[in-house]
């Protein structure tokens, strides 16, 4: 997966080695993100974006907008996970033909309808 990493990197004007110590990894792990050979892992690309001030989004290749997220839009602290993971679904999205999209869709709309998945099953547990 390409990542775009480099290019929020030198849009705030980092070196690798800069931007490696402050996301306190090595320099060649950091090399590897950015030449493809080693993905970052979520909590990585967070960190990454909020340093190079860019959105996960961004990051991804899910948005050409290099700006961060909107304030108004940005997800509760602690959330990175969360955001990284609807990220990635509609990255997924973007790459599958209609049918693969119509597939998709339809595989989440049995799931969320699962008590086993959605917080259905906390509620009820409340309640109990």
């Amino acid at each position: 997966m390409k990542f775009y990493i480099k290019e929020a990197r030198e849009r705030v004007g980092l070196s690798q080695k800069e931007l490696a110590a402050l996301l306190e990894i090595k320099p060649t792990t950091f090399n590897g993100y950015e030449t493809g050979t080693h993905d970052p892992k979520s909590d990585i690309l967070v960190k990454i974006a909020k340093q190079c001030n860019t959105s996960v989004d961004y990051l991804l290749g899910c948005t050409n907008d290099p700006s961060p997220a909107k304030t108004k839009n940005a997800p509760a602290a602690g959330n990175g996970e969360s955001d990284f993971k609807k990220s990635r679904l509609l990255h997924n999205y973007d790459q599958l033909n209609e049918l693969g999209q119509d597939t998709l869709v339809n595989y989440s709309d049995d799931i969320a309808s699962m008590p086993k998945y959605t917080d259905e099953l906390s509620e009820d547990k409340k309640q109990a």
